[in-house]
């Protein structure tokens, strides 16, 4: 999506694929202020980024916004924006910008999922090793690290022949 705004917020120009994106013919949004379509925090961040622009303290920045189509769909941007100059003279804003709602969304979601994982893990009272195919740990969990009867890092990155007893590596390499 490509789109231009002047400073009053009101959309100057945007491409076919921000109309598709949005909902909105390129009339209709011409004659739309951006903060109809952006969320309060989006609007917040925008006039922080022109700011920082006018300021002079960056050309360009990058940010996420959140938008609303048509539809009233909430739409996560990526956006990369810079100001518009004439004679001289800073006149608006052109920016770029990608949907990434539904990257976001996954990513929310690995977050919940691990987060779930990791207070299970945390719940269980016993110690346990992450060990791959070759015996090598590389990883661990204790609810207590006084549960250890070494310090991590004697057994970190080793495999479990180098830090156990032949008689339990024999156990451990068959599980």
């Amino acid at each position: 999506v490509v789109f231009t705004l002047d400073f009053e917020g009101r959309f100057t120009s945007i491409n076919a694929a921000g109309e598709r994106l949005l909902g909105y013919t390129r009339d209709e949004l011409q004659a739309t202020a951006f903060t109809q379509i952006a969320t309060p925090a989006a609007e917040q961040t925008m006039r922080e980024m022109l700011q920082r622009k006018l300021a002079g303290a960056e050309q360009q920045t990058n940010y996420e916004i959140a938008v609303n189509t048509r539809k009233g769909t909430p739409v996560t941007l990526e956006v990369s924006s810079r100001l518009i100059y004439k004679d001289h003279q800073p006149v608006g804003l052109q920016a770029i910008a990608r949907d990434v709602t539904e990257r976001k969304r996954a990513a929310d979601a690995g977050r919940a999922v691990l987060e779930q994982r990791t207070a299970t893990l945390n719940a269980l009272p016993d110690i346990m090793f992450g060990v791959d195919e070759e015996g090598r740990i590389y990883d661990f969990h204790a609810p207590e690290l006084g549960m250890l009867a070494v310090p991590p890092s004697r057994f970190l990155g080793k495999t479990v022949g180098e830090v156990l007893p032949p008689d339990v590596v024999e156990v451990i390499m068959l599980a």
